[in-house]
């Protein structure tokens, strides 16, 4: 999980050109990927930390590039 959050992070600084609505429906195809992926009903904790880390660096991009 960490790899993919460090991986989403970098994505997001680098797409600081990009408008935030089109950042949004790329990290929710990422995001809907990784949970179809990972998402079993023993893993519900991990999951939680995840959509919560996504979402914060959400908004420290729109924050940064706003």
């Amino acid at each position: 999980m960490q790899a993919k959050l460090v991986e989403i992070k970098e994505a997001l600084y680098r797409m600081l050109h990009v408008p935030v609505p089109e950042q949004r429906r790329w990290l929710g195809q990422v995001a809907r990927g990784y949970l179809a992926y990972h998402a079993v009903p023993t893993n519900a904790r991990a999951i939680t930390s995840f959509v919560y880390y996504v979402t914060w660096h959400l908004g420290v991009a729109a924050k940064r590039g706003g």
